[in-house]
């Protein structure tokens, strides 16, 4: 993604409308300046007629109509960065769900960096990066223009200091992106033990870690602190050496100004409106530059880490846009010969079938792999050697729907519908209280006046159990070729046990259904079994 893929996810009349408002906001300073002179010349030459009048009424109309048009100026600039912001989040997460690696090797720190992190600061650089650029392009434009044509020994000057300013600037900046990514890197790393941390909670107040806890955590702030105020330091140096030139040149022309109108080689108005354009209109848009390259390499730093591209204008990878194979009419045959996991207790050498039809146990230990396995299966580990086949062709796990319900139960702050359907409108009230019923949730759902619109929020009143149930219901109700359900059991009582299981044989008739297990007690004969652990496979 570069920076026209950025500009062509904004909408056009908008962007049009930003430009004519920038273009007059930029060129403001050099009409007031010009009219200052006229104005000026007349009091001087004692003649208060129709150019001073002229001239005070362009000063004031055009200063009414700055701030008018500074108004909607800012606001339609919060508007595009606003629908920006929006299109870059939506092409991210159709990214990740098109990219099982990405997210196969992304934890959740990690992902809530580059979302908080790393978009709003793409996002940030239309805002703050870009339009001042644009505006500086555009004032240096007018000023260098009024400024050479008054004077082209100041022009000249002028023009010399900019470019010092710039070259000065460009060689700074690289050190300034590459700290920026040191810190930015720093930052992850201390977001990541934070979100670890907060899984751990619960536990803490069993063991007495906070001295231990203390100690990464001050750790962690102190590297974070020294890349930030390293950063910190080139950006500040950068900021001190600008503003320094900028003003030796200010003193400089005022200097070299007045000795010029001390020898009649320009008059005192010319000079007043030379320094007022040269000023606001070359050396103070110059001055922004260290702000510029600082965005532009957080910028630069942030795509990098992201590494997203855009290949259609506007457009984002969605699930419904990927092509999805026929539902499973034939045996699939998972060959793993190995994973490469860093558990000593890894998958080697599996050797198992999936039937069109059926039910199908993983079980096995804690930690034996039994998770591992199913993403395998899912796409979402291509860490590990080996082959899936669909037939006799390589299975592609990126067209087939999954059902499936994590161990972890995941629920968002959405209402109950949306948290059951993930916004699936084809999925009917009917069919939501028909699989909540089956899975003994449905009167928990009704004692809540909302029923299914009611919001789900972290921390309500909700048993593991009854959120188990939740997951699963999710899994049942979304359309898929396949169901996975893993750990379905942990949470629930013996009658809830048999609710699921008897659900799954139903479904099972019709397409396969996959549980991860860690115990027997639901198996029957006909059923297939992978057990994953001392034993590879037991038919």
């Amino acid at each position: 993604m570069n920076i026209k893929d950025l500009i062509r996810l904004l909408p056009k009349k908008k962007l049009m409308l930003l430009l004519f408002f920038k273009i007059y906001l930029s060129a403001f300073n050099v009409f007031f300046s010009w009219m200052m002179q006229i104005a000026l010349e007349s009091v001087l030459e004692g003649f208060m007629g129709k150019q001073w009048l002229i001239a005070s009424i362009g000063m004031i109309g055009g200063a009414i109509t700055y701030i008018l048009i500074d108004y909607f100026f800012k606001i339609t600039l919060k508007q595009l960065f606003q629908s920006l912001t929006n299109s870059l989040s939506e092409i991210f997460i159709g990214y990740c769900l098109s990219n099982r690696e990405f997210l196969a090797n992304t934890d959740e720190g990690k992902f809530l960096a580059f979302f908080s992190n790393d978009l709003d600061i793409i996002g940030s650089y239309i805002e703050f990066g870009l339009i001042p650029l644009l505006d500086m392009g555009i004032m240096l434009l007018f000023g260098v223009f009024y400024v050479t044509i008054q004077s082209w020994h100041f022009g000249i000057l002028f023009i010399g200091v900019a470019l010092g300013v710039f070259m000065v600037n460009r060689k700074l900046s690289k050190a300034l992106e590459e700290n920026f990514g040191i810190y930015i890197t720093k930052n992850d790393t201390f977001i990541q033990f934070i979100e670890q941390v907060y899984h751990l909670i619960p536990s803490f107040k069993f063991f007495d870690t906070h001295q231990w806890f203390f100690e990464k955590y001050t750790n962690y702030v102190n590297d974070r602190r020294e890349a930030f105020n390293k950063y910190n330091t080139i950006y500040a140096n950068l900021y001190t050496i600008t503003e320094g030139m900028i003003k030796l040149m200010d003193i400089l022309m005022l200097t070299v100004g007045l000795i010029f109108v001390s020898r009649g080689s320009l008059t005192l108005p010319v000079l007043i409106g030379v320094r007022n354009a040269g000023l606001g209109s070359i050396l103070y848009p110059a001055g922004t530059l260290p702000e510029l390259f600082r965005y532009y390499g957080q910028y630069r730093v942030s795509l990098e880490r992201l590494s997203i591209s855009i290949s259609d204008e506007g457009s984002s990878i969605k699930l419904e846009d990927q092509e999805l194979a026929n539902p499973i009419v034939l045996p699939i045959s998972l060959q793993i010969k190995q994973v490469n996991l860093s558990d000593d207790r890894t998958l080697r050498n599996i050797e198992a079938q999936l039937n069109p039809t059926g039910m199908t146990f993983i079980v096995g230990p804690s930690g034996a792999g039994k998770s591992s396995l199913i993403k395998i299966l899912m796409g979402l580990n291509q860490n590990f050697e080996g082959n899936l086949f669909y037939g006799k062709q390589l299975f592609d796990p990126t067209h087939y729907r999954f059902g499936y319900a994590p161990q972890k139960n995941v629920l968002f702050r959405a209402s109950l519908r949306d948290n059951l359907t993930l916004g699936d409108k084809s999925i009917s009230d009917n069919q939501i209280v028909e699989i909540c019923q089956k899975l003994n949730i449905w009167e928990l759902i009704k004692c809540n006046s909302n029923e299914l619109d009611a919001i789900y929020e972290p921390g309500h009143e909700w048993s593991n159990g009854q959120m188990r149930r939740l997951n699963i219901a999710r899994a049942l109700l979304l359309p898929s070729d396949m169901i996975i359900l893993d750990e379905p059991f942990s949470d629930l009582d013996l009658e809830n046990q048999h609710r699921v299981i008897k659900i799954m044989r139903e479904l099972s008739v019709n397409k396969p259904v996959v549980l991860i297990t860690h115990t027997f007690d639901f198996i029957r004969a006909e059923d297939y079994i992978i057990k994953v652990g001392d034993i590879n496979v037991l038919d």
